[in-house]
């Protein structure tokens, strides 16, 4: 019954046709989260809170910008706190973007990347504390992949790669003790644990990519105060299964063409082939 309500309530807020997962905290508080998909090439992440008796209690649109960005997963920790990862693809200036909108002024203060470098097409992690309370992000980092070693913010050295910043796609996160775990798929190197925002450094344990995925299967362990790497681990399939892929679409066939029956001619009728007259020979008596 319950999940019936949730999900009445969500199609309320016009969010029924967005994926979205849900959990419950000790108090019997339902967080659900997902995205909106605002227009053809942008999606706008949401997390929502509701009682136990189902009245909402709030719910945030934490990126309004053009920026394409998704909440991915979510999860709590012991004291409470919310975690989420959320991924996106852009950039953007607008005051309605994920730094701004319902973020603590000093979110992105000493932590580990507070940027992503050039870029910006490529799928980049964030991961971010929450306040259960109001919903605000109150600390939050970047992660992606690199092509090239160095500070974030150098310009890149090869004029023929489009961008520095590589995919660091997030599928989950959860919280053991006083360490934040992300499990992503990295396009690129993955980043070393030495690795800082002045000098990224590529994992030097990282070996071939899985010819599977072309990609590395990475979990990252890092402390709540997200200002450092602890540690990088090598995933298998079984860990972290490949993404479903999507369906392609089958081009429409076209309906044949209704030919128009043909419209019979009328027959022409041929001239009537006159006979020669008989020449009657008349006798001369």
């Amino acid at each position: 019954m319950k999940q019936i309500l949730i999900l009445g309530l969500l199609c309320a807020l016009a969010l029924c046709d967005v994926h979205f997962g849900r959990l419950k905290d000790s108090e019997g508080n339902v967080y659900g989260w997902g995205y909106k998909q605002a227009t053809k090439i942008q999606q706008d992440p949401f997390i929502a809170k509701w009682s136990p008796e189902g009245p909402k209690i709030w719910y945030i649109y934490y990126d309004q910008s053009l920026v394409d960005t998704r909440t991915v997963n979510l999860t709590l920790d012991e004291d409470g706190f919310l975690w989420a990862v959320f991924v996106m693809d852009g950039g953007s200036y607008d005051p309605k973007n994920i730094r701004k909108l319902h973020t603590d002024p000093d979110a992105f203060k000493d932590v580990l990347f507070d940027n992503y470098g050039s870029g910006g097409g490529p799928h980049v992690t964030l991961v971010a504390k929450i306040d259960p309370e109001d919903g605000k992000i109150l600390k939050a980092t970047y992660l992606s992949a690199r092509m090239q070693e160095g500070n974030f913010n150098a310009p890149k050295k090869n004029k023929k790669w489009r961008s520095a910043t590589n995919t660091f796609k997030p599928k989950e996160i959860r919280v053991q003790g006083d360490s934040v775990f992300v499990k992503a798929y990295s396009a690129y190197h993955p980043m070393d644990p030495s690795s800082t925002q002045s000098n990224y450094v590529f994992w030097k344990e990282a070996g071939e990519r899985d010819p599977a995925c072309g990609c590395w299967r990475v979990e990252v362990e890092l402390p709540k105060t997200l200002d450092k790497i602890l540690n990088v681990r090598k995933l298998t399939a079984a860990e972290l299964p490949d993404e479903p892929k999507k369906p392609k679409a089958q081009p429409k066939k076209k309906a044949p063409k209704k030919q128009a029956p043909k419209k019979e001619q009328p027959k022409k009728e041929q001239p009537k082939k006159e006979e020669p007259k008989k020449v009657e020979e008349t006798q001369k008596n």
